[in-house]
């Protein structure tokens, strides 16, 4: 985690939000509750994500997966270890490492679930965190040993001026959802799935009251769930919405706190992408 994990969400928010990353995005974390703790912010927001768990039933993941394929959504959140067998995904533009992977093994392999072409891997980080700065230069070293490049790793030059001017709208989604709020939506998405799991449809035929205590279970969670509804957070007034939230000319670079040494030159257009490159964020006020 960063010093300050609300920059995190403000950065995916804008990213998302801005159509920065386009296309399909896997987001990556170390935590089953962050995970859903990112699909519900993400979801407050009326940007549609899904969440695969390691103890889903198969064949809902295999759900999930299909109607990602298929482009009903474009976002997945996934943890970086877990599954007893890792998820199949097809035609990734964006890698998210919301944390950093655990090990170089675990950062290749989902590194390599990205288009070689116009993929990109954007990991988040603090260095101010000496353990994820060790990591950093762990993975960096491995990447230079193995594949001999030093670009695979830039860092974003984020102007933090411009992007904080969502911090008030992501901070009042993020207080709603402490570790109670996020472990009673995932209890609801599961008794969801029980009652909507065709294996178990004759055994609710024969035992309708069971079906019936989840349905009533589902409501009285969901009801004390919609205490905390937003409605107008799909719509987002001028006013709050960043011009530009990476430096793409020296004018701006003058203005960014970070990343300024490191920008890619040449290679993509910030406004409208990021790049091919593994791409780095750091916290504001702090050089690479």
């Amino acid at each position: 985690m960063t010093e300050n994990p609300l920059d995190k969400f403000i950065l995916l928010f804008g990213l998302v939000k801005l159509a920065i990353l386009q296309g399909k995005t896997v987001v990556m974390c170390n935590d089953i509750i962050e995970a859903y703790r990112i699909k519900l912010f993400l979801n407050k927001f009326s940007l549609k994500a899904f969440c695969l768990a390691p103890d889903m039933p198969k064949n809902q993941i295999g759900s999930i997966i299909h109607f990602f394929h298929i482009g009903q959504f474009d976002i997945i959140i996934m943890l970086h270890a877990g599954y007893s067998q890792r998820p199949i995904l097809k035609d990734v533009q964006n890698i998210v490492n919301f944390d950093i992977p655990a090990t170089y093994n675990s950062y290749k392999e989902t590194a390599q679930l990205v288009s070689e072409e116009n993929g990109a891997v954007l990991t988040l980080y603090s260095v101010t965190d000496q353990k994820q700065r060790e990591t950093m230069e762990h993975l960096q070293k491995k990447v230079l040993k193995n594949y001999h490049r030093e670009d695979f790793f830039k860092c974003i030059p984020v102007m933090w001026h411009e992007l904080n001017r969502l911090k008030s709208r992501v901070q009042s989604v993020i207080d709603t959802l402490n570790n109670k709020n996020v472990q009673r939506e995932k209890m609801i998405e599961f008794k969801k799935a029980l009652v909507s799991n065709k294996s178990l449809k004759a055994y609710f035929e024969e035992n309708p009251e069971e079906k019936e205590i989840l349905v009533n279970d589902i409501a009285k969670i969901k009801k004390h769930s919609d205490k905390n509804l937003f409605k107008s957070l799909a719509v987002m007034p001028a006013y709050v919405i960043p011009e530009n939230i990476m430096a793409i000319n020296q004018e701006q670079l003058a203005q960014c706190t970070l990343g300024v040494n490191s920008v890619i030159h040449g290679r993509t257009n910030h406004t409208k992408s990021l790049s091919r490159f593994q791409l780095t964020m750091v916290e504001p006020d702090e050089d690479c």
